[in-house]
């Protein structure tokens, strides 16, 4: 794992960086997106979308904030076609089917590792010779 190959964060890291400025999760998302090294597709910004614009989260930070975030990783993020191969490998292969996108995004882009905080996905750990890891970690390489 490097820290300078492209790299995928899940969902949950990313609302976690959106929502707390200057937490790990925010380094992580920080550090990806100076290195040009986040990668993303239409389904993860579309997930990440409607997750981070939830009115329950009007309470950690304004809506405004949220869509900024979202436009900057709209802006950075490499962005990847995960075509039906990659579907088909990681379908199955993880605890909870939602995961499956995040592997998929993986194997698509080439990706050295994946960034979550979900116990599903960090119990596959390697999967596929991509690293899979927290934000903590992510940053300690």
């Amino acid at each position: 794992m490097s820290r300078s190959a492209r790299v995928v964060l899940d969902t949950n890291v990313l609302v976690s960086a959106a929502l707390r400025p200057h937490s790990v999760p925010w380094q992580a998302l920080d550090f990806a997106l100076a290195a040009g090294a986040l990668v993303a597709c239409d389904q993860s910004i579309a997930e990440l979308q409607a997750t981070l614009l939830r009115p329950k989260f009007d309470r950690y930070a304004t809506r405004e904030r949220r869509a900024e975030i979202l436009a900057l990783i709209r802006a950075h993020a490499v962005f990847v076609t995960v075509a039906a191969g990659d579907l088909a490998a990681a379908h199955g292969v993880c605890r909870d089917p939602d995961d499956e996108l995040f592997l998929s995004l993986a194997l698509a882009a080439r990706a050295g590792t994946i960034v979550s905080g979900d116990t599903d996905l960090l119990a596959l750990h390697p999967w596929r010779g991509i690293g899979i890891c927290t934000a903590a970690a992510y940053l300690a390489m």
